[in-house]
């Protein structure tokens, strides 16, 4: 009887072997499909728009104006890795010669095109609603009479398009509302508004009425004098609000009777009369100056002369005409 024996040459090999092999092998899959990966560019520059339910394979086809084997290589790849589904809507702008595994990663993150919308220091709600109407890619779902005045910080806002601008509307407001929180927490001890929204109306108030920040908060300080005298404020600003291209105040305007005319009402007007800086609610905030200035105007140089009396107060006037 023959003992059966194990051929020495049909031996299996050292697991060690067998190791690096699997490791050599998955080595050069990499290296090739990374090469293919950095072969596969795009061909012109264009931006794409992704829509809702597309899948980065139609998305490929489109952008992908010659196809070569790299091309299906990677589309591929995305698929067998489960990305098909995985893009997000919107627009990318995919330029010209940027590797298609760039532009698959752009699409998986969500790197969107963004646009921009500004909101600048003493806009109205009327300048903000033209502006809403006029830029492109927002969807407008609000009126003009949906936007409070005052409530808005002025900044610069990016968004992807199909944004409503009711989602504009909200992430400024929700800017404004936590500054003049911080502001109003910070406030000096003495100054007299009673809430944060009359604080709102002194600030929108002293944006229109000038840039510097040294004398924003002089203003600040007349305002507070005037009203604790019982005086009419008499400023133009909100004489002229919600009125376009206004060259002077002429003395008809001044006559007509409205909330906003404070050289007949006394007190503050309704409402705020634009979107106020961080740096004026600072400043109605921090009123500062003396306690005796109740006249300001607007000299040559730019500057504003301030007075204790209605005498110097004209005479300040008249040096302005020479």
């Amino acid at each position: 009887m023959s003992v059966w024996h194990w051929p020495t040459h049909q031996r299996y090999k050292d697991p060690l072997q067998i190791g690096l092999q699997v490791i050599s092998n998955c080595i050069n899959c990499a290296l090739i499909i990374l090469m293919m990966l950095l072969i596969d560019r795009s061909d012109i520059d264009r931006v794409v728009r992704v829509e809702r339910n597309m899948t980065l394979s139609q998305v490929l086809h489109q952008i992908k104006d010659k196809k070569s084997f790299a091309t299906y290589t990677v589309q591929a790849i995305a698929v067998l890795m489960g990305y098909d589904h995985a893009i997000h809507t919107g627009e990318y702008h995919i330029e010209k010669d940027r590797p298609t595994f760039a532009v698959i990663y752009d699409m998986l993150s969500g790197h969107v095109v963004l646009y921009r919308f500004d909101i600048i220091e003493g806009d109205t709600k009327y300048d903000i609603y033209n502006k809403l109407l006029k830029t492109d890619g927002i969807k407008l779902n609000v009126t003009v009479n949906a936007i409070a005045e005052g409530s808005l910080m002025p900044d610069s806002y990016y968004f992807p398009r199909g944004t409503t601008s009711s989602d504009i509307i909200s992430v400024a407001h929700s800017a404004m509302q936590g500054y003049l929180d911080f502001a109003w927490h910070n406030r000096v001890s003495s100054v007299m508004w009673l809430s944060k929204e009359e604080a709102l109306i002194v600030a929108s108030l002293v944006e229109k009425e000038s840039a510097d920040s040294d004398e924003r908060k002089v203003i600040a300080k007349v305002i507070e004098n005037r009203l604790r005298k019982k005086m009419r404020l008499q400023i133009d600003a909100s004489v002229i609000y919600g009125k376009k291209d206004v060259a002077r105040v002429t003395y008809k305007m001044v006559r007509r009777k409205h909330p906003y005319n404070t050289y007949i009402y006394k007190g503050l007007p309704p409402t705020a009369i634009c979107m106020p800086s961080r740096d004026a609610i600072f400043a109605a905030l921090h009123p500062s100056g003396s306690d005796d200035t109740l006249y300001y105007v607007l000299q040559k140089n730019g500057k504003h002369h301030f007075s204790a009396t209605l005498k110097e107060h004209r005479r300040a006037k008249a040096r302005r005409k020479k």
